[in-house]
C-alpha cells in the first residue's frame, strides 16, 4: 500500500500492530517506512518483516491445537485408546447431519431463549439415544453374525440407526378398545428383516402385540 506522506503511513501502521491478527500472530513483525525517490511525487511504502517465534504465543496455540476433549463412560480403554477408537468412528461427525434429518431440528419456530435451548438440549439426548441404538445394533451384529439388507438386498458390513428407522416405519401398530372397555393391540405380521432388525437391537418382538399399561 502506498502513502502521500511519512505521516499517514506511520499511522496504518501503528493501526495495523494494534489489530487481533498481528495480536495473535506466531511471529514478531518488524516494519519501516521506506520513501520512494524514484516516483515523480514522494510516496512512502511499509517494508514488514516476520521476525523470530513469539515462543510464549506458539507454545499456547500448540497446546491448544493439540487438547482434544473426548467424553467417555469407556472406563476400560486409556484415554490413547479411546481417541484411536475415537478417529476410527467417522460415523461420529457424520451423524451430526441427523440432526437436521431424521431427527428434525429444523423448522424451529421458538423465540424465547430457554426455550430453544431446552429443545436443542432434547435433540442431541435423541442424537445419543440414536448413536447408543447404533452400537448395540453393531455389537450384536458381531455376537449373532447377522446384519440389516439395503434396499438393494446388500447387506450393510455395519447396520446404522438410519436403516433401522426406514425398515421399523412401515410397521402399524392399531389400539382399540371393546365394547367392555378392555385395551386391545395389534400390529401388522413383522418381515424376517424387521424381526432381524428388533433382533439386533435387543428388542423383543412381543412387545409390539404387548397391551401397554393403564
Amino acid at each position: 500500500q502506498r502513502f502521500a506522506c511519512a505521516a499517514d503511513a506511520e499511522a496504518a501502521w501503528g493501526d495495523w500492530r494494534k489489530t487481533p491478527a498481528v495480536s495473535r500472530a506466531l511471529w514478531t513483525v518488524t516494519g519501516e517506512i521506506v520513501e520512494d525517490t524514484t516516483a515523480e511525487t514522494p510516496i512512502w511504502t511499509i517494508q514488514a518483516t516476520r521476525g523470530a517465534t513469539a515462543t510464549d504465543r506458539f507454545s499456547a496455540e500448540h497446546f491448544r491445537r493439540s487438547t482434544f476433549i473426548l467424553v467417555s463412560n469407556d472406563a476400560r480403554r486409556t484415554a490413547r485408546e479411546l481417541l484411536e477408537a475415537y478417529k476410527t468412528q467417522w460415523v461420529v461427525e457424520r451423524d451430526h447431519a441427523l440432526v437436521k434429518g431424521p431427527l428434525a431440528i429444523a423448522p424451529l419456530f421458538l423465540k424465547d431463549t430457554g426455550k430453544i435451548t431446552a429443545y436443542v438440549y432434547v435433540v442431541y439426548m435423541a442424537l445419543l439415544l440414536w448413536q447408543c441404538m447404533q452400537a448395540v445394533m453393531r455389537q450384536n451384529q458381531a455376537r449373532l453374525g447377522i446384519s440389516l439388507p439395503y434396499p438393494n438386498k446388500r447387506l450393510q458390513p455395519a447396520p446404522t440407526t438410519k436403516r433401522l428407522k426406514e425398515i421399523l416405519t412401515p410397521i402399524q401398530i392399531l389400539h382399540w378398545r371393546d365394547t367392555h372397555g378392555a385395551m386391545h393391540r395389534s400390529r401388522s405380521e413383522l418381515s424376517l428383516t424387521q424381526r432381524q432388525a428388533l433382533l439386533l437391537l435387543g428388542m423383543d418382538t412381543r412387545r409390539f402385540a404387548q397391551v401397554p399399561s393403564g
